[in-house]
């Protein structure tokens, strides 16, 4: 019997499916700094095919569509840093969509405005609130904002999909959960998931980007009250993380072969950053499954190859 083959008609949307599971890897000894103490850091890792956005962009869509909000709409207009309207670009034709507007940052990463361009889209720059000039643009005739930052589709996509793929993959034993909060609907749904097959034995730990050190896809205190969602609900901790230790784990990752993004980078430091807090304080024990070893997983959203201009700016020539 052939594996992993997609033929047929249906072959793209059997491929880009949220129902394939994204791989989970352990992480090195050299990139674990508690490797001794027994912890085990896995990393949920999206790229490629397996792009974290599309779970959102085909949940957010599907919901649209069973309730009838897709009627009449052409265009999509989306608040973006780049990935989630990519995403919406790709799968825009299985719902009889035409056009995708980005509504996007002004300092976004120059590859993520490429591929926006390359795939023929014409972005709208914003400079401080483009969650709101996405909701006026989708107001026109023929238009539509999901609005990924308010949308309870959303979080339930990762409810559906990469909180259960976690949980089966680490057989009920991660305790610890580590994500960059940008939309924040990975935290909560994950989180929502685990949580009601964990309870108290899951500890979720939030990344943001400290003010004034901006990481891709990953907001700061300040941006976060744009959003809709209760992501201070779905944090156990939050870790502020800067712009250099994002993009030096990111690379540390991308040595050993793994290709992951510099929002990868910040959820491993922040993640390494608790466990280490928690050692610290004698508290690192009580995280411990029946077989003696700690679990932890963190999401990888996306590679690297978007940002490749961006990591000599971040870094200093000594650090690469």
């Amino acid at each position: 019997m052939k594996t992993n083959v997609f033929a047929n008609s249906d072959a793209l949307k059997r491929l880009l499916s949220p129902d394939n599971v994204a791989p989970l890897i352990q992480l090195p000894e050299d990139l674990n700094p508690f490797y001794a103490d027994g912890v085990e850091i896995w990393a949920k890792v999206y790229g490629g095919n397996q792009h974290i956005k599309l779970v959102t962009a085909i949940g957010m869509l599907e919901s649209a569509q069973q309730l009838g909000k897709l009627d009449g709409v052409t265009t999509l207009v989306e608040a973006s840093s780049g990935n989630m309207v990519h995403a919406l670009h790709i799968v825009k034709d299985w719902f009889g969509i035409k056009e995708v507007i980005p509504v996007i940052p002004r300092d976004i990463a120059p590859g993520k405005l490429e591929v926006i361009r390359l795939l023929g889209m014409d972005p709208v720059f914003f400079k401080d609130n483009g969650v709101a000039l996405a909701e006026e643009l989708g107001k026109r005739p023929g238009h539509l904002n999901l609005n990924q930052y308010h949308n309870a589709a959303n979080p339930a996509a990762h409810e559906k999909h990469t909180g259960p793929q976690i949980f089966d993959q680490t057989e009920g034993h991660v305790r610890i959960f580590a994500a960059g909060l940008g939309t924040t609907g990975t935290m909560e749904g994950v989180c929502r998931f685990l949580r009601g097959q964990l309870g108290p034995k899951i500890t979720t730990v939030g990344i943001v980007c400290k003010e004034g050190n901006p990481i891709p896809g990953i907001r700061s205190f300040k941006k976060l009250r744009e959003i809709g969602f209760a992501w201070k609900v779905w944090s156990d901790h939050l870790i502020e993380m800067t712009t250099p230790e994002a993009y030096l784990a990111s690379l540390n990752m991308q040595k050993k072969g793994i290709s992951a993004g510099p929002s990868s980078g910040a959820a491993l430091q922040g993640l390494i950053d608790f466990i280490r807090k928690e050692k610290s304080s004698g508290k690192l024990d009580s995280y411990r499954g029946p077989d003696g070893k700690i679990v932890a997983v963190f999401i990888c959203p996306d590679a690297w190859e978007k940002y490749i201009e961006k990591y000599t700016m971040a870094l200093d020539s000594f650090q690469i």
